[in-house]
C-alpha cells in the first residue's frame, strides 16, 4: 500500500464516501453490536465523533484506510451518509495497527478474547508489557491479566465472548480462578457455566478441587485488605436496605417466595453470617497482638454490643 503524499492532507478533516473506506485488516475489534441503532442516530444527529484513516492509492475501490471508527463506518454505510475521518500519516502497518489499538481500547465495550488477540499481536510486533499498558492506558498487570486467557482451556475462552449483545456467560476475573487448576479440567466448568453455575459456586468448586489435589492457591491482586474492606462495606449497605424495612413491607417482600426459596434464603444468610464472624474473629486476633484496647474482641465474645435503633423490621420478623 502506498500513499500520494505522506504529509498530504494530515491532521485535516474531510468527509469520504462511506463504501469507499476500506476497512482495517486484522483490526482490534472484530465483534459489533449496535450498528442499526449508531445508524438512526447519525441520521438524526450526524456523526458526533471523526474517524481515523490514512489515504490510500492503488486501490479501485478505495480512497481511504480505515485506523479507528469502524463501528461508525459501518453505520455511515448503512445510513447512506458520507463519513468523517481525520488523515493520519500512513506508516508501518505494525505502527497503524498500534495507533488503532491506542485509539480503540481506551473505550470499553471490547471482549477479552479481542484484547488479547491485539495484545498479543503487539508483543509478537516488539512490544513490552509496559509499553502496551501505556498505549492502552491501563497497567502491565491489566495487559498480562488479558493474556492469560490463553492458558485457558478453548471451551472456557469461548464463554468470554458474548452472543448477540449479551453479556459474556463468565467474566474475565472469574475465568482466570480456573488457572489453579490443569487446563484438561476446565473442560468440565465450561459445560457447568454454559448450564447457569454461579460465580460463587464455581469458585467454591475451584477452590474445593484445588485443596483435594494439594494444588497451590493462585496468587490474587484483586484480595487485599481495602478490597476485603470495600466489599464489607457495599455488602453492609444493601443488608441495611432490607434490615430497614417497616415489618409489612418486608412480609410483603418475602410472601411470594416459595417455602423451598426461604429455606435456601435462610441457610444462605446464615452461612454469610457464619463467614463474616469467622472473619471478625481472624481479624480480631491480628489486633490482640497489639497493648492498645480491642473493643472488637469484647463484642465478638459476647459483651456489649451496638444496636440497630429503631427497625420495625425486627418486631416481626
Amino acid at each position: 500500500m502506498r500513499s500520494p503524499n505522506k504529509k498530504a492532507g494530515v491532521g485535516t478533516v474531510r468527509l469520504f464516501q462511506a463504501q469507499r473506506v476500506r476497512p482495517l485488516p486484522n483490526q482490534p475489534r472484530k465483534r459489533f453490536f449496535g450498528i442499526k441503532e449508531l445508524a438512526a442516530s447519525i441520521q438524526e444527529i450526524g456523526q458526533t465523533t471523526s474517524g481515523l484513516v490514512t489515504l490510500v492509492e492503488g486501490y479501485k475501490n478505495f480512497d481511504a484506510q480505515l485506523v479507528d471508527g469502524e463501528r461508525r463506518l459501518r453505520a455511515c454505510q448503512a445510513a447512506g451518509v458520507p463519513f468523517r475521518a481525520e488523515i493520519v500519516a500512513d506508516d508501518h502497518p505494525d505502527t497503524i495497527f498500534a495507533r488503532s489499538f491506542a485509539a480503540n481500547f481506551g473505550k470499553q465495550h471490547h471482549d477479552p478474547i479481542e484484547i488479547a488477540e491485539a495484545l498479543k499481536r503487539l508483543i509478537d510486533a516488539g512490544k513490552t508489557q509496559e509499553q502496551i499498558g501505556r498505549l492502552a492506558g491501563h497497567s502491565p498487570f491489566w495487559v498480562s491479566h488479558h493474556l492469560s486467557v490463553f492458558k485457558l482451556h478453548p471451551a472456557i475462552r469461548e464463554l468470554l465472548i458474548p452472543q448477540d449483545g449479551a453479556k459474556p456467560k463468565i467474566s474475565l476475573s472469574s475465568a482466570v480462578d480456573l488457572l489453579v487448576l490443569p487446563q484438561a479440567a476446565h473442560e468440565k466448568y465450561a459445560a457447568k457455566i454454559a448450564k447457569g453455575l454461579s460465580i460463587s459456586q464455581l469458585r467454591h468448586l475451584i477452590d474445593r478441587e484445588r485443596r483435594a489435589k494439594n494444588l497451590p492457591r493462585r496468587a490474587s491482586t484483586r484480595r487485599s485488605a481495602k478490597s476485603l474492606n470495600r466489599l464489607v462495606i457495599n455488602l453492609k449497605f444493601d443488608l441495611s436496605g432490607y434490615c430497614d424495612l417497616p415489618g409489612e413491607e418486608f412480609e410483603a417482600l418475602i410472601e411470594p417466595a416459595t417455602h423451598a426459596e426461604r429455606q435456601n434464603l435462610a441457610r444462605h444468610l446464615a452461612d454469610l453470617a457464619r463467614d463474616a464472624t469467622s472473619l471478625a474473629k481472624a481479624i480480631a486476633r491480628t489486633c490482640d497482638e497489639s497493648k492498645r484496647p480491642n473493643p472488637l474482641r469484647t463484642i465478638l465474645d459476647g459483651g456489649p454490643k451496638s444496636t440497630r435503633s429503631g427497625k420495625s423490621f425486627s418486631k416481626s420478623a
